[in-house]
C-alpha cells in the first residue's frame, strides 16, 4: 500500500470523526458490523439434515443445528470456513444465543432436554432436562430475550395441542410454563419462535392449524400479547430491530407492533428474514430470494442463492430457511446441499420498467457533447440525476463495507499478537495470519477478496455512469469509473489505517511484527 496524497490524508484525519459519530447514530452497526471478505453468493457443503440457522449478535459466526449428526456446525464469517463443530444432544433444531454472546440455548427433539453451550470454549457444558407431558413432548424451536430468558416452544408425535410455551431461567436454569400463551400455555406442535435484533421482542407463529395465530412477546414487560389470527396455516415468522414489523410465511403478510395487518406481499415462499430497519424483507424461493417492500407491499426484485432449495417445504422447518446478521448485511439461508450466505447488497435481478418510445429522435450530428457538470442549488449542494445518486450512494455502502472488514482483520491481528505475547508464547503463526488475511498483493487474502467484491459491486451498482457526472472528490481527474472506484477504496483504506494508528500504543511495531508495516505505511504514519 504506498503513502497517501495530502488530500487523501486530510480526508483519512476526519475519519475517526465520522465514524465516531456514525457509530453513535447507529447502535445496532456498531454491535454487529458483517466483515464480510467473500464473494456472494458463497454456498457451503454440509452432510445432514440441517434445521435450523441464525447468527451471532457480533456477526461473527453462523450456527446451524444439525440433526443427522447431533451437533452445531459453526461457520467462520471473517475465516470464510467450517469450524469444529459443537456437538449437542440427540436431533437439535431450534438455536439461539444470549445477550452476551457467550452461550448457545440448543433445543434438542430428540430428547427430554436443552443443550447449554459455552461458545468461549466452543463445547456443550450441560443439558438441562425438560420433564415432557402427558404426549412425551420435547423441545423445538428457542429465542432469548434482551433479559437473558430463554422461551421455547415443545413439539410431539402428531397434531394437536401437545405442546407447550416454556421458559428457563438462565442463572438457575428453573424450568415454567407460559401460561399467558395461547390456550394457558399449550399449542402446536409445529410453534416457532423468532427475536427480533436488540432481543425485546419475540415472535411467535404456531403452525398446523388453519386459524394460523401469531403472538408478540414483551422483554420489558414479560408477557405475550393476545393471538392474532389471519386464517390460513402460517411456518415461518421474522421481525426487526425492535419488532415493529413482523412478517409471517407462507401468505407474507406484514404486521405492525399491535400485530394488525398492514398488508400482504402476493406469492409466498419459506423462510423469511427482516432487514433491522424495517422497510425491506426477504423470503425465500425454489432458487432465489425474494427482495420485498414492506411499506408498499411489493416485491421489487431478486437475490442470487447459488444452490437450489427444492427440498424446502411450507409446513415444515430446515430447508429455506432463512437468517439475517443484526446489522441487515448478511443472510443465511439452508439449501438442499448445505447453506448459503448472501450480501443483501448484491446486485437484485428486477424486472425493467417498460418506457415509452419517441415518435421521433433527432440524428445527432457533430461532435458529442462533454458529460454534463453537476449543477448546483442555491445552498451549494450538487444537482445529481437518479443514476448518478444511486452510484454515489452504493459506492459508499460497498466502500464502507470495505472499510468495516479491513478494520476487523487489523484488529483481530493486532488483538491476536498482543494476547500471545502477555502469554510468553511465540507470535510467529499469528503473524502469519496476519500476513495471509491482510496481504493485497495476494488475491486469495481475505482483505483483497472484500476489495475486489466492493469494487465488482460498485461497478455493478454504477452501470453507465461515467466518472465525470459523479465529480468524486479524491479523482476529480479520473478517466474512468473504476479509477473513482479505486480511489475511493484507497481512502477508506487509509482512514481505517488512521483509526487502527489511533487506537494501539505500537500500532506501527505491531504492523512489523505481523510482517505488514510495508503494505500498511500508514499505521505508522508514512
Amino acid at each position: 500500500m504506498s503513502p497517501i496524497s495530502p488530500p487523501l490524508r486530510r480526508l483519512a484525519s476526519a475519519l475517526p470523526y465520522l465514524a465516531a459519530a456514525w457509530l453513535l447514530a447507529s447502535p445496532a452497526r456498531a454491535h454487529a458490523a458483517c466483515a464480510v471478505g467473500f464473494a456472494t453468493p458463497r454456498a457451503v457443503a454440509v452432510t445432514g439434515h440441517l434445521t435450523e440457522v441464525i447468527f451471532d449478535d457480533a456477526c461473527e459466526h453462523v450456527y446451524l443445528t444439525n440433526a443427522t449428526s447431533n451437533r452445531v456446525e459453526v461457520f467462520s464469517i471473517a475465516d470464510d470456513e467450517l469450524q469444529t463443530p459443537i456437538a449437542v444432544g440427540s436431533q437439535p433444531t431450534g438455536l439461539d444465543v444470549s445477550p452476551d454472546g457467550t452461550t448457545l440455548y440448543v433445543a434438542n427433539s430428540g430428547a427430554n432436554n436443552i443443550s447449554i453451550v459455552d461458545l468461549t470454549a466452543g463445547v456443550e457444558q450441560q443439558k438441562v432436562t425438560v420433564p415432557s407431558n402427558f404426549i412425551n413432548d420435547k423441545p423445538f424451536s428457542v429465542a432469548v430475550a434482551s433479559t437473558g430468558l430463554v422461551l421455547f416452544s415443545t413439539t410431539f408425535a402428531g397434531s394437536g395441542f401437545g405442546g407447550r410455551m416454556m421458559q428457563l431461567d438462565p442463572s438457575s436454569y428453573a424450568l415454567a410454563q407460559r401460561t399467558d400463551f395461547f390456550i394457558n400455555g399449550t399449542t402446536t406442535e409445529a410453534t416457532f419462535l423468532r427475536a427480533s435484533a436488540d432481543r425485546s421482542v419475540i415472535a411467535a407463529v404456531a403452525g398446523d392449524i388453519s386459524s394460523a395465530p401469531v403472538f408478540r412477546y414483551s422483554s420489558a414487560t414479560d408477557q405475550f400479547s393476545k393471538e392474532k389470527d389471519l386464517d390460513g396455516f402460517v411456518t415461518f415468522v421474522a421481525t426487526d430491530e425492535s419488532g415493529a414489523t413482523i412478517v409471517v410465511d407462507p401468505g407474507t403478510s406484514v404486521l405492525d407492533a399491535s400485530l394488525s395487518l398492514s398488508g400482504t406481499i402476493t406469492g409466498g415462499g419459506f423462510g423469511v428474514a427482516v432487514h433491522p430497519a424495517g422497510t425491506i424483507g426477504y423470503r425465500v424461493r425454489a432458487s432465489s430470494i425474494d427482495v420485498l417492500d414492506l411499506v408498499h407491499f411489493l416485491t421489487t426484485g431478486t437475490l442470487a442463492v447459488g444452490d437450489t432449495v427444492a427440498k424446502a417445504n411450507a409446513f415444515s422447518h430446515g430447508v429455506g430457511q432463512l437468517a439475517i446478521s443484526r446489522d441487515g448485511a448478511l443472510l443465511a439461508v439452508i439449501t438442499d446441499h448445505g447453506f448459503t450466505l448472501v450480501q443483501t447488497d448484491a446486485p437484485v435481478v428486477t424486472t425493467p420498467t417498460p418506457t415509452a418510445t419517441p415518435a421521433h429522435t433527432p440524428t445527432q450530428t457533430g461532435t458529442p457533447a462533454a458529460p454534463p457538470t453537476p449543477t448546483a442549488t442555491p445552498e451549494g449542494l450538487p444537482l445529481l440525476d437518479k443514476s448518478a445518486r444511486h452510484c454515489e450512494a452504493a459506492l459508499a455502502t460497498h466502500a464502507r463495507a470495505f472499510a468495516i472488514t479491513d478494520h476487523k482483520l487489523l484488529q483481530k491481528c493486532f488483538d491476536g499478537l498482543l494476547r500471545e505475547a502477555a502469554r510468553g508464547r511465540d507470535t510467529t503463526s499469528v503473524a502469519a495470519k496476519c500476513a495471509e488475511w491482510t496481504n493485497p498483493a495476494n488475491p486469495d487474502s481475505v482483505l483483497a477478496r472484500a476489495r475486489a467484491t466492493a469494487a465488482a459491486n460498485a461497478l455493478r451498482a454504477c452501470g453507465s455512469v461515467s466518472a465525470a457526472e459523479l465529480g468524486t472528490p479524491c479523482a476529480r481527474d479520473a478517466a474512468t469509473l473504476a479509477d473513482v472506484i479505486g480511489c475511493t477504496l484507497d481512502a477508506y483504506e487509509a482512514g481505517v489505517d488512521v483509526l487502527i494508528a489511533a487506537t494501539y500504543a505500537d500500532a506501527c511495531a505491531l504492523a512489523d511484527v505481523a510482517g505488514i508495516g510495508a503494505m500498511f505505511a500508514n499505521v505508522c504514519g508514512h
